[in-house]
């Protein structure tokens, strides 16, 4: 038998809905301060610092190639070149695309998967938020300490199966 724990407040839908609102808000944040001016969004991530954040998070839904019909095929190097997509030179890899059966209503995609990344403050960070650095630099910074950008998490997904490449880059473009 489930009781209600004596420690935790009641629950209360609009409390709970806004704050879940909120949440969402600050995991979009990230996302936002990429699209921004770089003056804005050093202001932003200045902001941040004040707050005592530890990171950020963002993410955004793709659908999920449908299982029963996805369609293998390889791209041409030109291609995977132009959306800048990381490959080995000389292998090009097998990749799908949507077909479309009765499982899926002939759309090709069924389901959804999450495209991810995470930001994690740093000293460095820090210290170039302090500095006025670009955001090119923050960026660059934080993939070198190792953040898996949204693009390359998708673009990961892709090579998996789970996803295409057309897919990714309408979420994430």
């Amino acid at each position: 038998m489930l009781q209600a724990n004596p420690n935790h407040a009641p629950f209360d839908l609009r409390t709970d809905a806004f704050q879940c609102f909120a949440r969402h808000l600050q995991l979009d944040l990230l996302k936002q301060l990429l699209l921004l001016a770089p003056d804005v969004r050093r202001k932003q991530l200045a902001k941040l610092l004040q707050r005592g954040s530890r990171g950020r998070h963002a993410q955004r839904l793709a659908r999920r190639l449908c299982p029963h019909c996805k369609e293998p095929y390889t791209p041409t190097d030109e291609a995977l070149e132009g959306i800048g997509f990381a490959h080995e030179p000389g292998v090009l890899p097998t990749l799908y695309r949507p077909h479309g059966c009765k499982k899926c209503s002939k759309i090709g995609y069924k389901g959804r998967i999450g495209v991810h990344e995470v930001l994690t403050m740093s000293e460095g960070l820090e210290r170039l938020t302090v500095q006025h650095a670009s955001a090119d630099d923050l960026e660059r910074l934080a993939v070198a300490e190792g953040m898996v950008t949204m693009r390359d998490d998708g673009f990961e997904k892709v090579r998996m199966g789970l996803t295409s490449i057309e897919e990714i880059l309408r979420v994430v473009a």
